[in-house]
């Protein structure tokens, strides 16, 4: 029949195999020559699970039917052994009497296993009498399930795996139900809570025809972090994760703690008599800090008022005052326009003194002509800033442009006057007919030179009929009509 085999635990623990291997591995007791198969292994963790995880003892034989199917990889003519690990944990019983309809078993240690087998013995942990799992306020509690079925259900074709529902996770106060069923993953974490309390029902094989190793499963939880301390007489206290410092009330002592495993790791000191003694302090400080910001904002009011007021008043003032002129003007000095030909507007000016040295050493009267310039010619250009410029009578301007109102009127000789080839930005500035001024009497001759003289700005005037041909575009030309 082969050779039995047995693993057990003491009461109030269950078995969890942690490896399992079916073969030749080594020589030794089970075997003492190689016959050229010596390392040889199965995996057979799947049948130490169904055989014993989840239970106090369990044996077997060895070999047995199920061996010989799993030895793929050794010789079946050979003898193999079975070589397995496990370990012992202990599970919650519930002080070992059995639980009635409706009766809730609370546990309030940091970690426990919970089995299948203790349900179905004593009814507790049932949709009756769920198991309820309560940690300390500010700590979490993770959920893992041990599915001893789960790798027997691997080897499986996918037709012949079913799916089985476990238990059911419920956090009441947050609403959260979840239903957690059988995989091909052995071990794996369930749930991670939000809260400090969670229940778990677990389900009951109502079907005859599903196998006992089928709802053999363990489950394990355990809390995570620290739970909230009770900070001592006045003190304060705030919690970041796994970090939480405690301080004294109207003090800056304080003390840092972190949370390693379950516990808070580090030293909390005593606020008895710091609070009370700095409480005066803190409170002038207060007083001092709120009187500091009154002094601060009205000062920033008083400065943001005067410097509008500043403001306002240079922007009046800026307006009551006169426009510049235009060009640089000083006191004693006259700007002058001369002519460098009689049939020419000027176009070149200057600012000279009101008296100036001629080239002979002497002084001349203010916009004196050049040398050369016969009298009646010189006395048409008179300083621009003195004296009004000349209006022709027969033209008056609207909007910039000069247009005509009237016949022109005939000079002495018989002959009008009129506009030519110019722009309408013509200004009077300088009689036209110089050529003329000699033969006339000063009065008649300053008569006609107001009545036929025009602006031109920055272009040339012509009064012989050969010149109206000037390569120049915008001029004003007096041709004899």
């Amino acid at each position: 029949m082969g050779e039995l085999s047995k693993a057990d635990c003491v009461p109030g623990f269950s078995i969890i195999t942690s490896s399992a291997l079916y073969g030749r591995m080594a020589l030794g007791r089970c075997l003492s020559a190689e016959f050229g198969f010596l390392g040889c292994t199965n995996d057979v963790l799947f049948l130490a699970d169904r055989w014993c995880s989840g239970r106090r003892s369990c044996q077997f034989f060895i070999p047995n039917k199920d061996l010989d199917q799993a030895n793929g990889r050794c010789s079946p003519d050979l003898r193999a052994y079975m070589q397995m690990s496990y370990y012992c944990v202990p599970v919650i019983h519930a002080g070992g009497h059995h639980c009635k309809q409706g009766e809730q078993v609370t546990l309030t240690q940091p970690e426990g296993y919970l089995s299948y087998q203790v349900t179905e013995e004593t009814g507790c942990g049932s949709g009756g009498s769920p198991w309820r799992i309560e940690a300390s306020a500010g700590q979490t509690i993770n959920i893992t399930l041990i599915d001893f079925f789960a790798l027997e259900r691997g080897t499986m074709m996918s037709s012949e795996r079913s799916t089985h529902t476990y238990i059911h996770i419920i956090e009441s106060d947050l609403g959260i139900n979840k239903t957690v069923c059988g995989t091909t993953e052995r071990t794996r974490l369930v749930h991670s809570s939000t809260s400090n309390v969670v229940e778990i029902h677990v389900l009951q094989n109502t079907d005859p025809d599903i196998q006992d190793a089928t709802y053999r499963y363990m489950i394990y939880y355990t809390f995570t972090g620290c739970a909230d301390i009770e900070p001592p007489e006045g003190a304060w206290y705030r919690r970041d994760g796994y970090k939480a410092v405690i301080g004294c009330h109207g003090s800056d002592v304080s003390w840092e703690i972190i949370c390693s495993g379950y516990t808070w790791q580090g030293e909390i000191g005593n606020c008895s008599g710091i609070g009370n003694c700095n409480t005066a302090t803190s409170e002038w400080m207060g007083e001092f800090k709120v009187a500091i910001a009154s002094a601060v904002t009205c000062l920033t009011l008083v400065l943001v008022t005067v410097g509008v007021s500043i403001l306002v008043c240079y922007l009046k003032r800026r307006r009551r005052q006169l426009p510049q002129m235009p060009h640089p003007y000083q006191e004693g000095l006259t700007r002058c326009g001369y002519a460098t030909n009689p049939h020419y507007q000027p176009v070149t000016f200057d600012y000279i003194p009101d008296t100036a040295s001629n080239a002979s050493g002497g002084e001349r009267t203010k916009c004196a002509p050049p040398t050369g310039m016969s009298a009646a010619m010189a006395k048409s250009f008179m300083p621009i800033w003195r004296t009004p410029l000349p209006r022709n009578p027969n033209r008056t301007r609207e909007n910039s442009h000069v247009t005509t109102t009237r016949e022109a009127p005939t000079n002495q000789n018989g002959a009008r006057w009129k506009r030519g080839g110019g722009g309408d930005e013509c200004a009077c500035a300088k009689s036209a007919n110089h050529h003329h001024a000699t033969e006339q009497s000063d009065n008649r001759r300053n008569e006609r030179s107001q009545k036929a003289s025009m602006i031109c700005s920055d272009v040339k005037y012509l009064t012989d009929d050969n010149l109206r041909q000037s390569r120049h575009k915008n001029y004003c030309s007096l041709t004899k009509v």
